[in-house]
């Protein structure tokens, strides 16, 4: 029993001191809000965590974080597409699993490093997922 509580305070310690010793930084969020070369139209879907078009791929990190995945395809004008696949939380999919409701990804197409399209269905007109 003395073991345990010795290695249970070792690990207690050691997460103290390693999040004591970060360096506090500004959130992404905050940086592109702060930065006058962006539009205002830009900062105010931030502000609303809305994704717009025109975006890049810092302002949605911004809002959403990091990608769960990211998948390659092809428009159909034969142009690149970047999707960016987010799922839901666990939380969601447990509630939508016991009350039958239906579980929603988000998909952020991007073309040139800028956002084009929002969707929730991956079967969406504009967009031709080829399969790996």
């Amino acid at each position: 029993m003395k073991r345990f509580c010795l290695i249970i305070l070792i690990v207690c310690t050691s997460i103290s001191w390693s999040c004591a010793h970060k360096p506090s930084q500004p959130l992404p969020s905050q940086q592109i809000l702060e930065d006058p070369t962006v539009e205002q139209s830009y900062k105010d879907a931030i502000r609303q965590k809305r994704v717009i078009p025109g975006m890049t791929h810092d302002m949605v990190e911004a809002i959403h974080g990091p990608p769960h995945a990211v998948n390659y395809s092809v428009f159909d004008d034969g142009t690149q597409a970047e999707i960016w696949v987010y799922r839901p939380s666990l939380a969601r999919q447990a509630l939508s699993a016991q009350y039958g409701l239906s579980t929603q990804y988000l998909y952020i197409a991007f073309k040139e490093d800028k956002v084009v399209r929002v969707f929730n269905d991956i079967r969406t007109p504009n967009v031709i997922i080829i399969p790996r």
